[in-house]
């Protein structure tokens, strides 16, 4: 529940009651109506999906019309609308496509859009994206004459009764409508949007009636159109409006944004109007004492065709405070039209604006007060900033810049009267007159203001044109402003009218005709009091002042390094009559033709009057042949002049070349002995104060006050001022005699020169003799008198003081021999220093006495002679010594050492001794102590060298001996196992060796690199170092591969199975592969029942007995003579690859046999062809169980060339094309049973 509607609604109930008692008992009643009401309040719920026939209280059971809600809710109640657009004649009982139905606000109902149909609080709504449209378009599409005339209605009623979140569009209204009408009513309405509204009669947007105080936030007025307040019309009323914006809003006679009327004092605060078009006003239009507030709000682009492009007040007083208006145009006032109003606008801006007149501001027959603001690059023909008719404003500290116009580029006043303090104007530009401002008929004070690079580029009047009005200047200052006819900075054109300047400055001011800083034109009135005119220059005449007519009266004043390329450096008189100057000083001025300073031509005319004036250091004489000049400083051509004047130079601080003018440098303040201080003429005084506001009649000069010359007065006094030494010390020449001039004491004295001196002795020199006065103080003092006769004195002591130093004559060098066993000689002097002074005899004193102990070399002698006033000087003398003495040494006895078990070399340390007479000696060593030293002998030399280069030497031996064996750790043993090819083994080895120094040898037995048979070798190492000591240490090599435990290894077994170790005969061959005759043949070869036949293994697994003819033969086929089984290693063998090769199934097959299995496991049949073989190998199988048979082929190393897998029961397979020469193994195996066939490849 919001319970500021119940705060509202109590505080309207109460306003309605007179009485105070009787206004208690009803609050207590009212106060008793919200505490039942709050506990029964709600929330009624509206949406495009909701049904009138529901009860509304939830977002499921919303109503489907606002209408229906209005009707449903009682005070305290809320109504929350979701998104979309809802039609006045919605609704229960409601006529379709009337346009006279409204929806009526309830007092103390909120009424609230921008749901989506979810939310639980009000904070969760968003209005922005869940629009929510009240919209008057309830008839033909194409015809908004037939739109609803009001979309909401209000009467009479407080603040309690809020509408927030909508936007309200189409309403088409006539008299007394706009798409939100307020009758007597103060409603709440924010976040809400008033956009294409129209009326053809008066309001658009909302229409606030009499007494009506609504406060309306945060909403928008867009592109609504009606005659009057296209926006918002306040008729009586005086709504509060924050944070709303206007904009495209148009009226076709006043107000496109706001009208207000009939006292309608409406607060607006941080609000923009942007782009409103009306006839009068187009952002607002205030009438018949609308005295509203207008706070931190913006205009921009706002538009009038006819007054007030912003802004237009009528008879209406709004207060104005910290806004901004840009760019806003009309044909008269483009930001502001006041019309006997009194405004005060405070702090604003104004930029850009464009008007025929008054590009900001047109006040008409007002008095508006203009504070604090600035105007900036507004354009208009006539008052580029304010144009002011028959209006009285007061203009403070404001800034005009950059604004521009026809004429009168910042300000226009024609007949008003302006008040301007403390303001700025820069940079503003018109094409005729009046750079900055232009009075017609008008006057003005402008006080504490400045005119800087103003400019009128074809007319008159840089910064001010001035017409025909007494125009009144103070303590204001014109500078860089440029004219391209008359009055660089200001011109004045008037018959009657006074013009008045008072402690003003113009400098840099520029005329191309006549009057760099001011032109004076017709018979106005002139008086310019303590004001500056620097460095201003003209094309013509008149650096700084150019005049035709009228008076002109000018006091106090100076013109310094002005310029006239014509006549009048610094000023010109053209007509009758003449200019008056009072205390005013030119110099520096310069014009190319007549008068530096003042040119004034008409002599039977017009006339220059200078009084108390200085003229001085101007070109051509300063001044033209008519003038009257009284006690003034003047050149000399012009001493004739007048009575009291002076051709001296007037002794200005910083003097100025007139040939660098035009030119600001330069200080015309007096010197202290400036012949113009107290020479004027007092009855001449026009004021109290001089330029710098100091006292007028200053006692300068003893003597009484007087003025003086031209326009700053003196603050000192101007007498001597006598400063003498405090102690002046006179010397003593050679002879001790002294004369000086007394005047020498003077330290500085200043005055008014030249200066003369007098003392109290009253002579010129003061003459003292010999030593006897020395240190004597003599009190004097000094009178000095300046050029006026004004004196004063000081007082000195002198002292007299001798300075002169003593004269020391030292005698010759003196050369000595050490004592013995000394580094020195003691020595006296034997012929003294002698010494002499101009005062008495002086002491004499030795920096090393007499009878000292000398060192070796050369030691300088200081002598210092003094005299008595302590003055000194300086001789001196060498004492030479010399060494004549050499060093003794004594070195150690020889000595022996042994190197440690880690090193080739051995620290040896030892002792010299060595002594001279002096303590500085050097001590050499072949080797120095803790040096290391090699094996062997080595002979250390050392030699002791003294200070002076004697020397002494002596020698001992150092023997280095090495008895450390050298270290030897052997490898480790090595055991092989010989492979299918290999008879034997050769190995490399190499020991582990070290030695302190260096290993000479390392032999080994047998040699690396050796071949080993069958069985165990010991192999022995001895290493020998460089001095011939020795180790030694063995390993063992073990051979293995004898498969069949004959002795012979496996690749060189002729006799596979059978002993190839015996050979009876002695032919090395073994007998079993090469038949030795039955008579060498062993017992266990014989056979037969007569033992006469021969035992012979056939196929490697079969022992026949066969007859001693057959053996031959068997041999030829490759059986080998011996039984089978005789050296078989328990019936198996092994090959390289750790394939077990059983013997009763392998068989070695010649080319072209075929073998037949004899195990019962399986039968495998092989046939190998051809073998050897130069190309490929044809293996032919037959398999007569299908078992699963790997083939495998085995290089000389034992290595596996290829491996196949088949078990087909026939088959020829192909293979070795590609292989090396060399013989190979072929192994067949299957789960029981291992074949294995040596095969040949040849080349």
């Amino acid at each position: 529940m919001n319970y500021k509607i119940y705060l509202n609604m109590f505080q309207a109930f109460l306003n309605k009651f007179h009485k105070i008692q009787c206004g208690l008992k009803l609050a207590a009643v009212f106060l008793l109506f919200i505490f039942n009401h709050s506990i029964n309040a709600a929330t009624y719920h509206v949406s495009k999906t909701g049904n009138d026939a529901n009860d509304g209280l939830s977002w499921a059971n919303s109503f489907l019309t606002l209408h229906k809600a209005l009707q449903t809710v009682i005070a305290g109640d809320e109504i929350w609308v979701a998104e979309g657009t809802y039609y006045p004649d919605e609704g229960p009982g409601m006529t379709n496509n009337n346009p006279s139905h409204s929806f009526h606000m309830i007092e103390g109902v909120g009424i609230y859009g921008g749901f989506n149909g979810t939310e639980t609080i009000l904070s969760q709504r968003d209005w922005v994206d869940n629009e929510c449209t009240l919209s008057g378009e309830i008839g033909n599409l194409s015809d908004p004459t037939d739109n609803t005339m009001r979309i909401v209605f209000s009467n009479n009623l407080s603040k309690s009764a809020v509408i927030d979140g909508f936007t309200i569009t189409k309403s088409f209204g006539g008299i007394a409508t706009g798409a939100m009408f307020n009758q007597y009513s103060s409603p709440v309405i924010s976040n809400c949007i008033f956009i294409a509204n129209h009326s053809s009669t008066s309001c658009a947007g909302i229409y606030n009636f009499y007494d009506s105080y609504p406060e309306i936030s945060n909403c928008k007025f867009e592109n609504n159109t009606a005659v009057f307040g296209g926006g918002i019309l306040n008729l009586g009323a005086s709504p509060s409006i924050s944070n709303c914006s206007f904009i495209n809003n148009e009226a076709t006679r006043q107000g496109a944004g706001i009208w207000n009327l009939n006292s309608s004092d409406c607060l607006i605060s941080n609000c923009r109007f942007e782009n409103n078009i009306a006839l009068h006003g187009g952002g607002i239009y205030n009438e018949t004492g609308s005295n509203l507030t207008i706070s931190n709000s913006i205009f921009d682009n706002n538009s009038a065709s006819e007054q007030g492009g912003a802004i237009k007040n009528i008879n209406s007083s709004p207060n104005i405070t910290n806004c901004e208006f840009n760019s806003n145009t009309a044909p008269m006032g483009g930001g502001v039209y006041n019309k006997s109003s009194d405004p005060s606008i405070t702090n604003s801006t104004f930029s850009k604006n464009n008007s025929d007149n008054g590009g900001s501001i047109y006040n008409e027959f007002s008095n508006p007060t203009i504070m604090d603001c600035s105007f900036s690059e507004n354009l208009a023909y006539l008052g580029g900033g304010v144009y002011n008719e028959s209006s009285s404003p007061t203009i403070t500290s404001c800034n005009f810049s950059a604004n521009s116009s026809g004429s009168s580029g910042a300000m226009h006043n024609e007949s008003s009267n302006p008040v301007i303090t403390d303001c700025h104007f820069t940079n503003n530009a018109v094409q005729h007159a009046g750079g900055a401002m232009t009075n017609d008929n008008s006057t003005v004070e402008i006080t504490l203001s400045t005119f800087d690079y103003n400019r009128a580029a074809s007319g008159k009047g840089g910064a001010i044109d001035n017409f025909n009005s007494n125009l009144s200047i103070s303590d204001c200052s014109f500078s860089n402003n440029i004219a391209d006819r008359d009055g660089g900075a200001i011109s004045n054109e008037a018959e009657s009218e006074t013009f008045e300047v008072s402690k003003c400055t113009f400098e840099s001011n520029n005329s191309n005709a006549n009057g760099g800083a001011i032109a004076l034109i017709g018979s106005t009135i002139t008086t310019i009091i303590a004001s500056k005119f620097k460095g201003n220059q003209s094309s013509l005449n008149g650096g700084a002042i150019t005049s035709n007519r009228g008076s002109v009266l000018i006091y106090n004043s100076i013109f310094t390094g002005n310029f006239a390329a014509n006549n009048g450096g610094a000023y010109r008189r053209l007509g009758r009559g003449g200019p008056e100057f009072y205390n005013c000083t030119f110099t520096g001025n310069r014009a190319s033709n007549l008068g530096g300073g003042i040119f004034s031509p008409h002599a039977q005319h017009a006339y220059v009057r200078l009084n108390n004036c200085i003229l001085w250091g101007n070109s051509n004489e300063g001044i033209s042949p008519s003038f009257e000049i009284h006690n003034s400083i003047v050149p000399t051509a012009l001493l004739g002049g007048g009575s009291g004047n002076i051709d001296s130079d007037p002794l200005f601080v910083n003097p100025l070349d007139f040939n660098l003018s035009p030119t600001l440098e330069g200080d015309v303040h007096l010197q202290l002995c400036s012949p113009a201080i107290d020479k004027g003429l007092d009855t001449e005084n026009m004021t109290s104060e001089d330029l710098d506001g100091n006292l007028r009649k200053f006692d300068a000069i003893n003597g009484g006050e007087k003025i003086d010359m031209g326009a700053y007065e003196v603050q000192e006094a101007v007498a001597p001022i006598a400063i003498c030494h405090e102690n002046y010390e006179v010397a003593l020449d050679e002879q001790g005699h002294v004369s000086f001039p007394i005047v020498n004491i003077n330290n500085g004295s200043t005055g008014c020169g030249p200066l003369s001196f007098s003392n109290s002795f009253g002579a010129e020199n003061f003459v003292v003799y010999k030593c006897e006065l020395l240190g004597l103080e003599v009190p004097v003092s000094l009178t000095i008198t300046d050029v006026n006769g004004n004196t004063a004195s000081c007082s000195s002591t002198i002292v007299i003081i001798d300075n002169i130093d003593p004269i020391a004559l030292c005698p010759i060098n003196i050369t000595e021999v050490n004592d013995p066993g000394q580094c020195g000689a003691i020595l006296n002097y034997l012929f003294p220093t002698t010494a002499t002074d101009n005062c008495g005899a002086p002491t004499i004193s030795y920096s090393i006495p007499s009878g000292s102990l000398f060192p070796l070399g050369i030691t300088t002698v200081v002598v210092t002679v003094t005299d008595g006033s302590g003055n000194t000087s300086l001789c001196t003398f060498d004492v030479i010594v010399s060494d004549l003495e050499g060093p003794t040494i004594s070195c150690p006895e020889d000595i022996t050492v042994f190197t440690d078990s880690e090193s080739c070399t051995q620290e040896v340390d030892y002792e010299v001794n060595a002594n001279d007479n002096c303590p500085e000696f050097t001590l050499e060593y072949s080797n120095a102590p803790g040096s290391l030293f090699q094996i062997g002998a080595t002979t250390v030399s050392a030699t002791v060298t003294d200070g002076v280069g004697f020397t002494s030497a002596c020698s001992f031996t150092v023997t280095v001996i090495d008895n450390t064996p050298p270290t030897l750790i052997c490898p480790e043993n090595i055991e092989y196992e010989l492979g299918f090819t290999e008879c034997n083994k050769t190995f490399t080895y190499e020991a582990n060796t070290g030695d302190n120094c260096d290993v000479m040898s390392v032999v080994y037995s047998p040699v690396s690199g050796s071949s080993f048979e069958l069985g165990t070798t010991s192999v022995i190492v001895t290493v020998t170092d460089l001095q011939g000591n020795t180790s030694s240490c063995s390993f063992t090599v073990t051979i293995t591969g004898d498969e069949d435990c004959d002795g012979v290894a496996s690749a060189c077994d002729l006799c596979p199975g059978g002993d190839d170790s015996i050979d009876n005969n002695n032919d090395g061959q073994p007998d079993c592969h090469v038949y030795p005759g039955f008579s060498n043949l062993p017992s266990s070869w014989i056979c037969g029942n007569k033992n006469n036949k021969v035992r012979i293994c056939h196929n490697g697994n079969n022992t026949l007995c066969v007859a001693q003819a057959a053996v031959t033969a068997h041999l030829g086929h490759g059986d080998y003579c011996g039984p089978c089984n005789e050296a078989n290693c328990n019936n198996n063998l092994k090959n390289n690859n750790g394939i077990v090769l059983q013997s009763s199934s392998s068989v070695l097959i010649n080319p072209g046999q075929q073998e037949v299995n004899t195990s019962t496991d399986e039968e495998i049949f092989v046939n190998l062809s051809p073998n050897p073989s130069s190309t490929e190998f044809v293996l032919n199988l037959h398999n007569h169980n299908e078992a699963n048979i790997s083939i495998i082929l085995i290089d000389e190393y034992g290595r596996k060339i290829q491996q196949f897998e088949t078990k087909n029961v026939h088959q020829d397979i192909r293979f070795g094309i590609d292989l090396r020469p060399g013989v190979y193994n072929l192994v067949i195996r299957t789960k029981a049973t291992n074949k294995v066939l040596k095969i040949v490849k040849l080349n």
